[in-house]
């Protein structure tokens, strides 16, 4: 990778929007545990976050399902990341760049830049809450499951994943899910940008593919296993094996990629 690949991320995760999204995806996963400690502290007096701490992966589901999270992903991996071609055509980078860069070389470059900070973008509030929740709950194993009930994967294929390393080793394949599918998303925008340079669009546009692509998938109950929705926080009984959403979102990454690269390639060549 050139210096300027490195250059670019840097710049984009030190940038405000980075840390407005991952604040914003940070305080989402926790605020159902916090609000839940608050009712609590409020009606029946002092508590702490360790007493009211559940198994930590609970928390963690509950975080994306509950909270709005799982729905603003794609709007919180590409409010920093998909306007990044919009930035270099506002302020006239981009005839300087391409004036000393191949054009493909800046495309592949601009591709990664946007798939790699997009994915952090998620991974890194995920990763938070994790962490947070490890802090203030208890690990998956048998002593600290209340009758019998182990998580909200008991009933999924990951019901025999769940325990390994008192659950952490489920919790680090979640946060890879959630690198990719914000790397996806990201680069959504990112295609979106070269055909329609507004800022608003390539943040936005993402969101409605997204709500879009869940709404088609849910008429159809065999088919809402491909949901991007889903394949966050796979946590439902279809998922046929574990590895199948990660798969999946590789999938669409590929597509993506594959309209990127063959697309854009034609669109760049009048700029």
């Amino acid at each position: 990778m050139t210096k300027s690949f490195w250059i670019r991320i840097r710049n984009l995760i030190c940038s405000p929007l980075f840390f407005i999204s991952v604040g914003v995806g940070f305080y989402l996963l926790v605020r159902y545990r916090i609000g839940c400690f608050i009712a609590y502290y409020s009606k029946l007096g002092p508590v702490s976050f360790f007493e009211m701490g559940d198994v930590f992966l609970n928390d963690l589901c509950s975080g994306h399902t509950l909270s709005g999270f799982s729905w603003i992903t794609s709007i919180l991996a590409a409010l920093p990341t998909a306007t990044l071609y919009c930035d270099d055509c506002e302020w006239g980078y981009i005839r300087f760049i391409l004036s000393r860069k191949n054009r493909m070389v800046y495309l592949k470059e601009t591709y990664w830049i946007v798939s790699v900070v997009g994915g952090l973008t998620i991974a890194v509030p995920c990763t938070m809450a994790t962490l947070f929740f490890l802090a203030f709950g208890k690990l998956n194993i048998a002593s600290n499951n209340v009758y019998n009930y182990a998580t909200s994967f008991d009933e999924t294929v990951y019901g025999h994943y769940q325990f390994i390393w008192g659950g952490i080793a489920l919790a680090l394949f979640l946060i890879v899910l959630s690198f990719v599918f914000g790397a996806l998303w990201a680069s959504i925008g990112l295609l979106i940008s070269f055909f329609w340079a507004n800022k608003y669009a390539t943040v936005a546009l993402p969101f409605i593919i997204y709500f879009m692509i869940h709404l088609m998938l849910y008429q159809n109950g065999k088919l809402l296993v491909f949901s991007p929705a889903t394949l966050i926080m796979p946590n439902i009984t279809a998922i046929p094996y574990p590895l199948f959403p990660l798969i999946c979102l590789l999938a669409y990454v590929l597509i993506v990629y594959t309209l990127y690269s063959n697309l854009v390639r034609i669109k760049i060549e009048d700029v």
